[in-house]
């Protein structure tokens, strides 16, 4: 991939795995996690919407994955949990919900029970919308920087709870050692798992995503593919989405925001739409499930339940040996 603005990743699919899932139940204590970069976080978790549940089939084996990485084999590590990775910032707001949700996904008896996770929550990326539209700076270069700090810091794996940054996926790959683990393919596989339930032969999806995202195709070509109907908000609304994104981004969530993001589900499901996907890591922290009368598809939350069953190791990343040497066996 190169360094342009305009440059995208079109399909992240580097390889796969089977993976046996474990169920991830709610609890909150006190994580383990480490920030590096950009001091404390200000932000907390702001509601506490229905978690959705890992599926306990075997999913899609289609997650971006470095090549250069094998799969994680238990023999390799002991008992030692996988440490997480979390490229953050792109908003604070949304970095702290994932944080907030990986803690309430995670089973614990004990304190010490939590996962790792080492957090670069670095607000100074460039605004991605701009960027992918050619108007503003590259974020490539800092979104690449803070791969690699989290690659040196430990991590096992790398997440990044942004869905619109995912167009610079590729150079974050071939940047590191680690795997990176997609927000947009684990939500689009638990698509096709919802899609596999209904009994329609082809159903609507409302989507609530930033410009940046949607100009990037990040969802739009996979979702069609499962032979599924896409509908986004109008041009007018979509400027009016974008306008309350940047305000959450800036403040986090006040008055009147919640009622605004509904207001805009709504417009989806009046277009008849059988579930929303929040494209927009912005979109769960004034959407929540009840808000709306057709499933909202979360993909903070998704993300975060499936880096719980990766970094306890109740699923294998992907990759392509059955046993594997991973670099930071002795931490």
């Amino acid at each position: 991939m190169g360094s342009t603005d305009t440059s995208v990743a079109s399909h992240h699919f580097r390889g796969g795995g089977k993976r046996n899932v474990g169920s991830a139940e709610h609890f909150c204590n006190a994580p383990k996690i480490s920030y590096i970069g950009s001091g404390r976080p200000t932000a907390l978790l702001l509601h506490s919407p229905a978690a959705l549940s890992p599926v306990k089939t075997d999913p899609l084996q289609n997650h971006i994955y470095s090549s250069k990485h094998p799969s994680i084999s238990g023999s390799d590590l002991g008992d030692r949990q996988l440490i997480i990775g979390v490229i953050g910032g792109l908003g604070p707001s949304a970095t702290m919900d994932f944080c907030n949700r990986v803690i309430r996904c995670t089973p614990v008896e004990r304190e010490q029970d939590h996962l790792h996770l080492i957090v670069d929550n670095n607000p100074k990326t460039p605004n991605r919308n701009q960027a992918l539209e050619g108007t503003g700076p590259s974020a490539e270069r800092w979104l690449v920087e803070s791969a690699r700090r989290l690659d040196g810091a430990g991590a096992d794996f790398l997440v990044m709870p942004c869905n619109t940054a995912h167009a610079y996926a590729d150079a974050i790959i071939e940047s590191t050692t680690v795997p990176f683990v997609s927000i947009i393919d684990e939500t689009v596989e638990w698509i096709q798992k919802w899609s596999n339930k209904q009994s329609a032969s082809s159903a609507k999806i409302g989507l609530l995503a930033a410009d940046g995202c949607l100009r990037a195709g990040l969802y739009q070509d996979k979702v069609e593919s499962l032979g599924l109907g896409l509908i986004r908000l109008s041009p007018s609304i979509q400027e009016d989405f974008m306008q309350l994104v940047y305000e959450i981004k800036k403040q986090g969530v006040h008055g009147g925001l919640c009622d605004r993001m509904k207001t805009m589900a709504e417009n989806l499901i009046a277009q008849g739409v059988q579930c929303i996907i929040a494209g927009c890591t912005e979109v769960p922290l004034t959407l929540a499930p009840e808000h709306v009368s057709v499933p909202l598809i979360d993909s903070t939350e998704i993300l975060a339940s499936r880096c719980v069953a990766y970094a306890m190791r109740r699923e294998i990343l992907p990759g392509t040996p059955s046993t594997a040497e991973i670099k930071h066996v002795g931490t």
